[in-house]
């Protein structure tokens, strides 16, 4: 797969991403992302990217909710 192909699914995939947190919340737009991101960028390993998605979407949390009191959408 070249790299303008990788650069093209990546595009659609943040762009899907920034329609999709107006109809679905932020932190599961935001989770759905990054596990299709990382499954597709890093080869298809689930566990990983479940893994990776969740710590950083619960990172994400607790960084705006809890030390900003930033309660995002």
């Amino acid at each position: 797969m070249g790299l303008r192909q990788r650069n093209l699914v990546f595009t659609a995939l943040a762009v899907a991403y920034l329609a999709s947190i107006q109809w679905a919340s932020f932190y599961v737009s935001t989770f759905v992302f990054l596990l299709l991101s990382v499954l597709y960028l890093r080869g298809g390993r689930p566990l990983i990217a479940l893994l990776t998605s969740a710590l950083s979407v619960g990172l994400i949390y607790l960084l705006f909710s809890l030390a900003f009191s930033v309660y995002l959408p």
